[in-house]
């Protein structure tokens, strides 16, 4: 069913207390750059389970670059994020994105190096694993045509969901936008959940979630 390439290379060793630690000095670097030029908002944070809950998957909508530092700074978490295989090259690039815990995937075709390595994710016990449904940016930060990746790997691995929408909302006379995060409720997955309504699900939720960011009250 699947070929298997290896478009997909993290291994434990990958995922140790080095690769941890840059990953949140990259996240938290980031994280207070926009704190003093954006300022940001993250809310639902009663909705993000305790580490000793362990691994789940979080589905995040996505319209800019920084996305995977601004989640991961939210969730307070390490988070091995899927990526497409043009983001590896050149190969110096490629070894930046995987000291932070990404890993390349074929987005026209599901692996089953992604598989593996999926489940040495969320296996891991610190890392989360995370996934945009659709596989590359929106213009308006909705999801729009998901793909079915997110659910398979739920259902797969057996982890529930964690969805999160990033907005980035206009200022009055100001230059840059305000971050607004917003993170929703757990979903539940099982090994019996059907894909397409579960990947509807998720799409909804997170363009829900999208939608009250945006519309968040903010402070000037």
């Amino acid at each position: 069913m699947f070929k298997d390439t290896n478009f997909a290379k993290l291994t434990p060793a990958n995922l140790g207390l080095f690769s941890q630690c840059f990953h949140r000095f990259v996240a938290w670097s980031y994280y207070i750059s926009f704190f003093f030029k954006n300022q940001i908002v993250i809310t639902g944070k009663n909705n993000l389970p305790p580490r000793s809950f362990g691994s789940y998957i979080v589905a995040a909508t996505h319209s800019s670059t920084f996305d995977p530092p601004i989640v991961s700074s939210a969730t307070c978490r390490p988070v091995a994020y899927m990526s497409k295989k043009e983001l590896f090259t050149p190969w110096l690039k490629g070894i930046g994105y995987r000291l932070v815990g990404a890993f390349s995937v074929n987005r026209d075709k599901l692996e089953m190096a992604t598989i593996r390595t999926s489940k040495v994710v969320l296996e891991s016990g610190d890392w989360l694993l995370g996934i945009f449904p659709e596989g590359t940016r929106s213009k308006d930060g909705q999801v729009h045509q998901p793909k079915k990746g997110v659910a398979f790997m739920a259902k797969t691995c057996n982890k529930p969901i964690l969805p999160i929408g990033i907005a980035w909302v206009p200022r009055k006379n100001k230059k840059y936008p305000k971050l607004v995060v917003h993170i929703g409720e757990l979903i539940p997955v099982s090994p019996q959940s059907d894909l397409e309504a579960l990947t509807q699900l998720v799409q909804e939720r997170l363009n829900t979630l999208q939608i009250q960011a945006e519309n968040t009250k903010l402070d000037s």
